[in-house]
């Protein structure tokens, strides 16, 4: 909170336990050593661990986990940070050799959200998905493992997802283009990423633009 012109906090070896955190300035960066652990031991339905309220924030390294693998608890997110609406976004979320696990609904869940990093990440067993990005544009996923995503609901499960939130979009007369309330994501590389031993879909897209998905490993899945 001290940091309201952005900087960086950095986490030595060992392991910190919090409770839900919120970013609410920009410019932010945690960078955690090797062995550095945020345990968020008790969050609960719709409890997110780490709020991202501002633009330009970034995790490099360590390990983020939640309270509980494999259990579905709805919107029990690690990293949640959303835009107010497809004309008034966020910008610039980079994660880059981080892992992340035990979060009963989405290890990263971002919506209206662009310029969007996701490099060299373990995210694993997570009750929903590992990644998911709603209507966010501009974005790289490379080098990530996506693992045990599980138990899921009425059977959905996503290693990472680029997809959008279909409310209204039936009725929306912009559905189907980049000037929908809700359009799909645009502009997105999704490559070299190991996704295995989830339930369901490994790498879903339910619609897109200018999205290429190449060089990725799935298996048994």
């Amino acid at each position: 909170n001290a940091l309201t012109s952005g900087g960086t906090i950095y986490f030595p070896k060992g392991t910190y336990k919090c409770g839900a955190l919120t970013v609410g300035n920009a410019n932010i960066t945690l960078i955690l050593d090797a062995g550095a652990v945020l345990s968020f031991p008790t969050l609960g339905s719709g409890v997110k661990a780490i709020t991202v309220n501002a633009n330009n924030f970034a995790i490099e390294g360590g390990k983020l986990q939640g309270p509980a693998a494999s259990v579905y608890i709805p919107n029990e997110n690690g990293i949640h940070m959303i835009g107010t609406s497809t004309s008034v976004r966020k910008s610039g979320l980079r994660l880059v050799d981080v892992e992340i696990t035990q979060f009963g609904g989405h290890g990263i869940y971002a919506q209206f959200v662009d310029d969007i990093l996701l490099d060299s990440c373990k995210i694993h067993y997570c009750g929903y998905s590992g990644a998911s990005f709603l209507s966010c544009n501009h974005g790289v996923a490379t080098k990530n493992q996506f693992l045990n995503i599980t138990p899921g609901t009425v059977g959905n499960m996503y290693g990472i997802t680029l997809t959008h939130d279909s409310t209204g979009y039936s009725s929306d007369p912009n559905a189907g283009t980049k000037l929908a309330a809700n359009p799909f994501c645009w502009d997105w590389y999704v490559g070299y990423n190991y996704a295995a031993y989830n339930a369901w879909e490994p790498i879903d897209c339910h619609g897109g633009y200018e999205i290429t998905i190449d060089s990725n490993k799935v298996y048994a899945s």
